[in-house]
């Protein structure tokens, strides 16, 4: 972010010099009252975008004074937003890695967990966490699309990646949806909000991340749901309803360098 801000602040300070630049006698030096040299240009584009303007060395006669008025202000304007953008993205990127972390403690292996899913308690405990989990990460998308640029903070450590974590947390709840015990199963408005959560989310994945996963040959084996994820069609949340969504969940994964 910083680099970016960096590199717009660059191509500013380099328009408005060569526009400085491009006169004879337009910059004087304030104390001889000769034109400044290419040097000094330089400087004064420099400390007359900072707004310090030391009056050293200024411009000499109209249009150059308006121009130099406006240079401050396009020098203080990209300023403000540039720190307003990164004071506002950094935030959303640290909320990224707090909601895998989340998730990474009621779901760290997706396997395991499955296997420990046998009784109401168990499940209603593991389903009502990645509920709230869930909703807050379909939230935390929306962020997409006013700060596209949170997409590229991509996480060193596979334990940080938020989108990884989301596809093990949309793994298990599609399979407590359709838990081999019926009983075990939570009630089809639950179901379906949980179901419309994953769609929400991945319609605003859909801003930042091509969805190339069109078929489940197609997943890398790290990423192929476990053998006791259903694929049949329970009537509620059908595996594949379920699949075109996991597809895209997948490349949001691969996009995020997992």
């Amino acid at each position: 972010m910083i680099v970016i801000v960096a590199f717009w602040y660059g191509m500013l300070y380099l328009g408005w010099f060569l526009l400085f630049q491009s006169a004879e006698a337009n910059i004087v030096n304030s104390n001889t009252l000769t034109a400044a040299s290419n040097l000094d240009k330089l400087y004064f584009t420099g400390v007359t975008l900072s707004g310090l303007g030391y009056g050293d060395v200024t411009a000499n006669h109209f249009p150059w004074t308006l121009l130099s008025t406006l240079a401050v202000s396009t020098g203080t304007l990209l300023t403000s937003l540039g720190l307003s953008y990164i004071i506002a993205v950094v935030p959303v990127a640290l909320e990224k890695r707090q909601l895998a972390t989340q998730i990474n403690s009621v779901v760290d292996d997706r396997g395991g967990i499955v296997e420990r899913l046998d009784d109401k308690a168990s499940v209603d405990f593991v389903w009502q966490k990645l509920f709230d989990i869930q909703l807050n990460g379909m939230k935390f998308s929306t962020k997409y699309g006013a700060y596209p640029v949170v997409a590229y903070f991509h996480s060193s450590q596979q334990d940080s990646a938020f989108s990884v974590a989301y596809l093990k947390a949309a793994d298990i709840l599609f399979y407590i949806a359709n838990h081999p015990n019926s009983a075990l199963r939570p009630t089809p408005v639950a179901v379906e909000t949980v179901k419309n959560l994953i769609f929400a989310h991945s319609e605003n994945l859909r801003h930042v991340v091509a969805d190339e996963s069109t078929g489940l040959e197609r997943w890398p084996d790290r990423y192929q749901p476990i053998s006791s994820l259903p694929q049949g069609d329970s009537g509620l949340f059908s595996w594949e309803e379920y699949k075109q969504l996991r597809g895209l969940l997948v490349t949001a994964c691969l996009y995020d360098g997992w």
